[in-house]
């Protein structure tokens, strides 16, 4: 995709500085922030005393009742008070319990909470969380000391860079229709701001540089229905807009630029950032993306022409009979309990029974469209600075070492010691989240962070490397200069 340009421009401008620290407000001041979702008021854990987390914030309308399968709704009540303090339930989703998958079996890092079954999940899930540091170590454009890290004085030019972060997990699809989706959907249930891998408090409390922000979208039925008489089919893309807008207009109180925000997803959430950057061409507020996993031309969207999965469904719930009428169909499902709904797809997928049903990004030509090639020519997407990356050769390694890792068990042999190393760093290097190793300030890569791949062998080492320097690096004269930074380091 010869469209997409590294973002090292972007967040260079964070280490152009030197840095200035400042004494800002007392804690118990600057965990207060007002913001359109009301007084939000945050937390400081004593494992990590640098950052400031504001946990579970809400960014749109809870969408209950009447506003179930509707765009998110903006939300504006400046007058309460949020007690953010707890990320709080993900949105309606399962858990594969009959998946063989190395996420249910020894990674569980990746799922929600750190648990092998579904976690705590709530229809009322559009949340957001922001982890934002103390010490205010403001890099600027102005020059030094020009920056801010206390809530209430960030803002346009002089606060830090901020990563939006769209987490994966396959849309949460509960069937196994192609190939390409088998291999996202093999952990449904893994989508969601409380996931232990994706957490950022030690990258934020290691750097003090940058915030990060992530939120909780609809996935599954619940944000891609593909029901009959629905003005929307994609809401859960829309989550997403929703809660970029959030951060456009309030991510200055926690000390960030609001001009200097960078959208980044991996997988599922890889292929949402790309989707995102075609529908919003002229106005996409982010400055920057980065995609790990998955673009737009992913094979992912609903094959379900006929609108038949979501009737499906609604006649093993209480809603049949309704024939052609498509607003009694919809009054009847708005009806029905979430977790009734989700209940029967779990357990309708689990049992493997034909022919499958399933729940994706639907072709509407109006958030996911038919020819982005085409769109591509035609100058239809945003004009930032991107970069696009793979960590599919890491995975599937992972799993190669997890299953002669689960065969050496149950022989009575020693386990693996390479995936006894892989499991111990897979989350952290002096405990920090691999999610954070991803955008390295000086280099580009698509291979695992060193710390993790340097105790592979080397024949598996030089595969990693392959994908980064047979492709991309013949592509592009910038990539090419950083491949060779990388290997020289």
């Amino acid at each position: 995709m010869i469209y997409k340009l590294p973002l090292l421009a972007l967040v260079a401008s964070t280490a152009a500085h030197p840095p200035s620290y400042g004494h800002g407000p007392s804690h118990d001041d600057d965990l207060t922030v007002q913001t359109t979702s009301g007084s939000v008021h945050g937390k400081i854990d004593s494992a990590q005393p640098n950052v400031r987390q504001f946990l579970g914030i809400p960014f749109a309308q809870p969408p209950l009742g009447d506003l179930r399968w509707v765009a998110p709704q903006a939300l504006s009540q400046p007058d309460a008070k949020v007690e953010a303090t707890d990320i709080g339930p993900s949105c309606i989703q399962y858990f594969n319990t009959n998946s063989s998958s190395v996420y249910r079996n020894q990674v569980l890092e990746y799922n929600l909470q750190g648990l092998n079954r579904t976690g705590d999940i709530s229809e009322d899930c559009l949340k957001l969380s922001v982890w934002a540091p103390t010490q205010g170590k403001g890099r600027g454009r102005g020059g030094r000391g020009k920056g801010r890290g206390w809530g209430g004085k960030g803002g346009k030019g002089n606060g830090l860079p901020v990563f939006i972060y769209f987490y994966g997990g396959g849309f949460s699809k509960s069937t196994l229709e192609r190939r390409f989706e088998r291999r996202l959907t093999k952990r449904s249930g893994t989508g969601g701001m409380n996931v232990p891998a994706q957490i950022p408090t030690q990258w934020v409390q290691r750097t003090q540089d940058h915030i990060v922000m992530s939120f909780n979208y609809r996935v599954n039925i619940f944000g891609h229905p593909n029901a009959p008489g629905l003005e929307d089919q994609n809401v859960g893309l829309l989550d997403q807009r929703r809660a970029v807008e959030w951060a456009r207009d309030n991510i200055a109180a926690f000390g960030g630029d609001p001009e200097r925000i960078v959208v980044w997803g991996q997988s599922a959430g890889s292929i949402s950032v790309d989707y995102y950057s075609f529908v919003y061409p002229e106005d996409p507020i982010a400055a920057g993306m980065s995609l790990d996993s998955g673009t737009a031309f992913s094979d992912i969207t609903s094959s379900d022409k006929a609108q038949s999965n979501f009737s499906f469904v609604a006649s093993h719930v209480g809603c049949s009979g309704f024939g052609s009428d498509s607003s009694a169909l919809l009054k009847c499902m708005r009806g029905v309990d979430a977790l009734k709904i989700n209940d029967f797809i779990a357990t309708y997928a689990e049992s493997a029974q034909q022919p499958g049903i399933g729940f994706s990004p639907v072709i509407d030509e109006k958030i996911v469209f038919s020819n982005y090639t085409e769109r591509m020519l035609q100058g239809k997407q945003a004009k930032i600075v991107s970069t696009v990356r793979s960590r599919a050769a890491f995975h599937e390694l992972t799993r190669s070492y997890a299953a002669r890792h689960h065969r050496h068990k149950q022989r009575g042999r020693r386990p693996l010691r390479s995936l006894q190393r892989l499991r111990a760093r897979s989350c952290t290097r002096r405990n920090r989240p691999s999610f954070n190793l991803l955008l390295p300030s000086n280099r580009i890569s698509s291979s695992p962070p060193a710390n993790r791949s340097r105790h592979l062998p080397l024949r598996v080492r030089r595969q990693l490397d392959q994908p980064f320097t047979s492709s991309m690096a013949r592509s592009f004269p910038q990539l090419r200069a950083a491949n060779a930074v990388r290997h020289s380091s």
